[in-house]
């Protein structure tokens, strides 16, 4: 009797939890899409007699996520166009990780890969690719590059793609062709993300709202969900998307119904620290607040790219990695920063997270990691790729003085050199260091030039007479503001998220340009700015060449005007002979946090 009582009451107790009685009622979705994911041990692609289900999968249907029972069973809303699995971190998909949700029930199969769950790994983003007949070559090399170095994976943040936006459907679709068919044969995989030069037809009039390409159509025909997540080792890996449309045009935030994927995704994932993959950096956003709060106390890394510069940066202190392009200034040369076009290395080492730029087809690469304005006991620490062995020595140079040995550590897919440099012997002003490094094939060297300066701003004059020393680094700009111009405004035509700075001092005038700055607002600076008023603003040096300028649509349409404007731009901006430069030299402001007025 004991034991029959204490069976009731066990019974009772089963009944009583969370949960039990949606089991007894059958499924939770009975009218929505249903399906198993399975351990497909001969990865047939067919779930065969003896191939169990794998429990705790993720899936989800764009809105909604559940894990798989223990049968490897899931249930969901037959709502959204996808059902899609977040590919577990020792499991490797054996017919796709995705389904339409219009084809009905889907089953998905998995094989037991170990060798993925691994705390050290190494992966490549690449981003802006900008693919069309052109640069079909070019890509083609940037492949057989990746595959001899054999990273885990590859991740491509968006602008896959030429002009998507301006382009027809017919002219898009061979551009994701010929980017499909060039990554195909990727030895690894790769993810992608859709970039805004990936919405089609958005900016060309004559093209069907309605027809099945428009838009995001064509990347979701051929490589599925906008967003979505996978594992891999310890780390959960989020893919987003924050290209939308509002009445057509385009708009950069995480959608509502994507912003609850998300919410429900990381909640299933609270042990894991989080990377983040999209194409336009967060200050683009309009709803970045939002976004980041739902990531709020979590172990954060995000990369993106868009800009076609190399800079991280800080949102909401959230590190945020943008990388250079691989196809650099649009195929016109190096990225506005003076980075070479290429792509980042990123190495995993348990929770340390480590990563390096590297220009395509360089067989090696010094990486000084110095900020252009030095003071006082500087800690140098000097990343050196080869693809000639490991690195045997390295030393540094400061001007014409005497070479110093460097201590070399081997171990990651690159080296790195330490050395304390004291800059208290040399003079305030600039000054050149030289890095050399020795591997099997001999030796190489990279030479910067600094600042050695108490002071951490940069006057508009010595900006203007030393450009090439503080482009592609963020650097305090301080002026006298002589004019802004800040969007919206119908009158001037300039959109929100848009401005332009004009600064000057006794010797100079230099212009900073703002472009999609919707986090926090850029509209919201125009109340604290008046003429004459000494401001301090961060932003990135950058040359932008003619030849760019008027080579797309885009830029040919957005600066229809800007002959005209050139005559009005100080001569310390231009490059070349006068009247026909073949470059322009400005900053980018990135974003509203980074202008200070002093006197505030």
């Amino acid at each position: 009797m004991i034991k029959k009582a204490l069976l009731l009451l066990l019974l009772v107790a089963i009944a009583a939890m969370p949960g039990a009685s949606a089991c007894s009622s059958g499924l939770e979705f009975p009218n929505g899409i249903s399906g198993t994911v399975f351990d497909d041990a001969n990865a047939n692609g067919i779930r065969d007699e003896g191939e169990k289900g794998v429990k705790g999968v993720l899936v989800s249907n764009g809105t909604y996520c559940r894990s798989t029972n223990s049968s490897g069973e899931y249930n969901l809303p037959a709502e959204g166009s996808f059902i899609f699995m977040t590919t577990p971190r020792d499991y490797t998909p054996t017919r796709g990780w995705y389904a339409a949700i219009s084809s009905g029930n889907a089953d998905f199969g998995l094989k037991h890969t170990p060798e993925k769950d691994s705390s050290d790994f190494t992966f490549v983003q690449i981003t802006d690719i900008h693919v069309d007949e052109d640069v079909a070559g070019a890509v083609a090399e940037l492949v057989g590059e990746l595959n001899n170095m054999a990273p885990a994976f590859v991740l491509s943040t968006g602008d896959l793609i030429a002009e998507g936006n301006g382009a027809t459907i017919a002219q898009a679709e061979r551009w994701f062709a010929i980017y499909d068919n060039l990554t195909s044969v990727l030895s690894m995989p790769i993810y992608n993300t859709v970039g805004n030069h990936d919405v089609v037809g958005i900016s060309r009039n004559e093209v069907d709202s309605n027809d099945p390409g428009y838009a995001e159509g064509l990347f979701t025909a051929r490589f599925g969900p906008t967003y979505y997540s996978f594992d891999w080792g310890q780390y959960h890996c989020i893919i987003l998307d924050p290209n939308d449309l509002v009445d057509g045009k385009q708009v950069y935030r995480i959608s509502a119904t994507q912003l609850q994927w998300l919410k429900e995704d990381v909640k299933r994932r609270k042990d894991r620290p989080l990377l983040i993959f999209f194409h336009g950096p967060t200050a683009s956003w309009k709803n970045r607040d939002e976004v980041l709060s739902a990531l709020k106390g979590r172990s954060v890394k995000l990369f993106c790219g868009h800009l076609h510069q190399d800079i991280m940066t800080d949102a909401a202190d959230v590190s945020e990695q943008i990388t250079g392009a691989v196809s650099g200034e649009w195929w016109h040369g190096a990225n506005p920063d003076g980075k070479p076009a290429g792509y980042r290395i990123v190495s995993v080492r348990g929770e340390e997270i480590d990563s390096l730029y590297k220009g395509t087809g360089q067989e090696r690469t010094i990486d000084p990691g110095l900020t252009p304005i030095v003071n006082g006991q500087v800690e140098m620490a000097v990343k050196i790729h080869t693809l000639n062995g490991p690195v045997n020595e390295a030393r540094y140079q400061i001007d014409d003085g005497e070479t110093r040995a460097m201590v070399v550590e081997n171990g990651r897919p690159w080296a790195v050199a330490t050395a304390n440099w004291d800059t208290a012997s040399l003079a305030e002003g600039y000054h050149y260091a030289t890095f050399t490094a020795t591997d099997a094939a001999g030796s190489f060297q990279r030479q910067v030039q600094v600042k050695v300066s108490d002071s951490g701003t940069v006057s508009v004059s010595d900006l203007t007479s030393h450009w090439r020393v503080y482009q592609g680094s963020y650097v305090s700009l301080e002026g006298n503001l002589a004019a802004d111009l800040i969007g919206p405004s119908t009158p001037l035509q300039i959109p929100d998220g848009m401005g332009l700075l004009l600064l000057q001092d006794a010797a100079d005038r230099a212009v900073v340009i703002a472009g999609e700055c919707f986090s926090p607002p850029l509209s919201d600076v125009k109340a604290r700015l008046r003429t004459n008023q000494r401001v301090v603003v961060k932003a990135v040096p950058l040359r932008l060449t003619m030849a760019f300028l008027v080579s797309t649509r885009e830029y040919e349409e957005l600066y229809s005007g800007i002959s005209k404007y050139i005559n009005m731009l100080p001569d310390s901006a231009l490059e070349g002979p006068a009247g026909s430069p073949v470059a322009i030299w400005g900053s980018r402001w990135l974003s509203a946090d980074d202008l200070l007025v002093p006197s505030e």
